[in-house]
């Protein structure tokens, strides 16, 4: 039997939200948060959700490539420093730092790499089958722009990153804004950056 993955948080209405399976009453995570609070909330609240768990739902998200290193390095870093687990078909590593395309050459990993990795694997173990929420693909709609949340002003609209959720600014995105007359500059700087990455 596969079990859904759902939103848990402890709060009803806001806060962090983590992405896990109910198991009988005890709600276990994507990203190993523990609490015995945690409840099921709407997919469509005013959480913020965990970027670990947002990581983690990549990885579950992606069919595995073949040929991908184990470890890659930092982007900016040499091959001998601390290999990132890369999530794969992204060059983003499971603690969310931007990798090389190269292979490392070195033994040693990042801890939080390993962490994400093995409460993925916890997950699996006392769930067994997932069933992830379907994702939206990394490529969507570049000219859309998005209403920040909370925010009554929609003149400026925010570009989306699809891999955090949220805007190339970092500020939370409430949905997509086709009235917006002008667009943020940060937003575009970032994207303008992370298009000649792509």
């Amino acid at each position: 039997m596969s079990l859904p993955l759902i939103r848990l948080a402890i709060g009803p209405t806001h806060g962090t939200a983590h992405v896990g399976v109910l198991l009988g009453v005890e709600a276990v995570t994507a990203c190993a948060t523990h609490s015995p609070d945690l409840k099921p909330v709407p997919e469509a609240s005013a959480h913020i959700l965990c970027q670990s768990c947002v990581r983690a739902l990549l990885v579950l998200g992606t069919a595995p490539h073949p040929g991908e290193p184990e470890a890659r390095p930092a982007t900016g870093t040499g091959r001998g420093t601390v290999g990132h687990r890369p999530i794969p078909g992204h060059l983003l590593a499971y603690c969310g730092k931007p990798l090389d395309n190269r292979s490392t050459t070195t033994c040693r990993r990042c801890t939080l790499c390993v962490r994400l990795g093995d409460a993925l694997d916890v997950l699996h173990q006392l769930a067994g089958e997932l069933l992830p929420p379907t994702i939206e693909p990394c490529h969507g709609d570049d000219t859309l722009l998005w209403a920040p949340l909370g925010r009554g002003n929609l003149v400026t609209g925010h570009r989306r990153n699809a891999v955090t959720g949220k805007a190339f600014c970092d500020r939370a995105l409430a949905g997509p804004s086709p009235e917006a007359l002008n667009e943020c500059a940060p937003c575009r700087w970032h994207w303008e950056d992370a298009e000649l990455v792509r």
